[in-house]
């Protein structure tokens, strides 16, 4: 389930298809991302941080379904995972756009699913 939320996201620049969340994480200021992660040799060690942002990103919109954007704040500032809502005017480059309808179907079901479990 974790895997199909990446669907759900999009980086504010262009990426190749399917790798857009790769490509946005690489780039971002997560403290656990660094030059070696796009190395084939370390790829495990990317899925890991993949999935963890994932959950993160999942924890998020869980309590706050309608965060829109998310980004990594600078990693001197510790590098957290900071999100926008509607609201909120500003949102820095290169940040996460969530796709707002596939978003609500894809909560809806998780909620289903643990309701059903």
């Amino acid at each position: 389930m974790i895997e199909e939320l990446r669907n759900y996201l999009h980086p504010d620049f262009n990426f190749k298809t399917n790798q857009g969340f790769t490509e946005w994480l690489l780039q971002s200021n997560n403290p656990k991302v660094g030059p070696y992660l796009g190395e084939d040799r370390h790829k495990h060690m990317l899925v890991q941080v993949e999935n963890e942002s994932l959950q993160e990103i999942l924890d998020i919109l869980l309590r706050e379904p309608l965060a829109d954007y998310f980004w990594y704040t600078y990693r001197e500032n510790g590098g957290r995972l900071t999100y926008s809502l509607p609201q909120h005017d500003v949102v820095p480059s290169g940040a996460l756009r969530v796709d707002k309808e596939k978003m609500k179907i894809f909560l809806r079901d998780i909620k289903i699913e643990s309701i059903l479990q």
